[in-house]
């Protein structure tokens, strides 16, 4: 029975002298504590958390990615197509001017062909008017030249004629003083306006100072009225503070 006894395995082992004890190393389990299994749970999980958020922030940068290309590829296009309503815009206006411009010409065209038909004149017609014209030409400067003539004539007569030039001359020194009076009647009158306004203001002024004069002692005597007025009502109150002394001594 002894001898089929198992020998008990521990961890002590005596020394070679007495009271020496040994102790071996405990070999590592095979299994995995519980709070290293949950940490590496927990590392997983965020692994996969990471993936995920990873996969996810991919995919949101594509669909704005797209959504930028989308939104750039639509204004690109709102663009072109007002540029190409404002182009046929202009392209319409100017061929509206230049129809207008047509249709101007076109009149004046007419207008030019009316007038050069209206102005239209034959040989005869042309001969008619020149020969008139020469006629007029040729009365006018006749008239001129008897003017001119008679001018002379009238002239010399002045100059032979000793009672004409008499009679001229008192006729310019009548108007000479004429002028002279009605210049020294106009100074005469704008001196007896401006002595009138000098006058005038003079007045004003005067008025003003009396006004201001009375004006000034009016106010005056209000001040001295209410300062007469003030006295009287501290010597008032004064006089009610004494009596009301007196009466609380007694």
């Amino acid at each position: 029975m002894l001898a089929t006894q198992r020998t008990r395995r521990t961890r002590e082992h005596t020394g070679p002298t007495p009271h020496s004890v040994a102790i071996r190393a405990k070999m590592p389990s095979s299994k995995l504590p519980e709070h290293l299994l949950l940490e590496r749970r927990r590392q997983e999980d965020l692994r996969e958390e990471a993936i995920l958020i990873t996969k996810y922030n991919k995919k949101f940068d594509l669909k704005n990615d797209w959504e930028r290309t989308t939104d750039r590829m639509i204004q690109k296009n709102t663009v072109k197509r007002r540029v190409k309503d404002i182009m046929e815009q202009r392209k319409l206006e100017l061929d509206e001017r230049r129809q207008r411009l047509r249709e101007l010409l076109s009149l004046e065209e007419e207008e030019y062909v009316q007038e050069m038909e209206a102005k239209h004149e034959t040989l005869e017609e042309r001969q008619k008017k020149m020969t008139e014209r020469a006629k007029l030409l040729k009365e006018k400067r006749e008239t001129e030249r008897k003017a001119f003539v008679q001018n002379k004539l009238d002239q010399q007569w002045r100059e032979q004629c000793e009672e004409l030039r008499g009679v001229l001359s008192r006729r310019h020194q009548d108007e000479v003083c004429i002028d002279r009076m009605q210049q020294l009647a106009v100074k005469s009158d704008l001196e007896r306006r401006k002595q009138e306004e000098e006058a005038m203001y003079a007045e004003l002024w005067e008025k003003d100072r009396l006004a201001k004069a009375a004006r000034e002692e009016r106010e005056s005597q209000q001040q001295i009225e209410r300062n007469r007025a003030m006295v009287d009502t501290l010597r008032t109150q004064k006089a009610s503070l004494e009596a009301k002394k007196l009466e609380e001594k007694r």
